[in-house]
């Protein structure tokens, strides 16, 4: 469903219960609009995982954390950092719930930001290109030291039919 459908209802329940203006309606807004992909995404890949590893690892003693640690997470971990990667990358570049959420400057994030280099007769080009490339800087950072993991789990992710 996009954003804009589900703004207005937001910002009423955001306002009734006083959480305009915070980093707590971020924060939900963010977990709403990514946990879903994630969740579907993880399933995916847990979905792949054959029931046999985590079986011979009980029978070899193995506790069921130390399953988990040790057989299921190095398997998923490609998933894991590609979730990682869009659930930052949405949450990092989302403007239209910061926008509408967020007054004061205190809680405004940096998309947020860069449009306040607009004036009403004059736009300031220089700073706001120079911001949006300092923006982006973490996230073509973190993008090259994960995109092997990203690759791959982009790959074994997908449906196999």
């Amino acid at each position: 469903m996009p954003g804009v459908v589900v703004l207005l209802p937001l910002y009423m329940l955001y306002s009734h219960f006083g959480m305009i203006d915070s980093f707590r309606v971020l924060i939900i807004s963010n977990l709403a609009i990514n946990l879903p992909m994630g969740v579907l995404t993880l399933t995916q890949f847990i979905k792949n995982i054959p029931s046999d590893l985590d079986a011979s690892a009980m029978i070899d003693g193995a506790s069921s954390m130390a399953v988990l640690y040790r057989i299921i997470v190095p398997i998923i971990s490609p998933g894991l950092v590609t979730v990682g990667i869009f659930s930052f990358l949405n949450t990092w570049e989302e403007y239209l719930f910061a926008f509408n959420f967020t007054h004061s400057s205190t809680y405004k994030t940096l998309p947020v930001s860069i449009s306040e280099f607009k004036g009403q007769f004059v736009i300031d080009w220089g700073g706001m290109m120079s911001a949006a490339v300092i923006i982006s800087v973490p996230v073509l950072f973190i993008f090259l030291l994960c995109s092997k993991y990203f690759i791959r789990g982009i790959t074994e992710g997908a449906v196999k039919g």
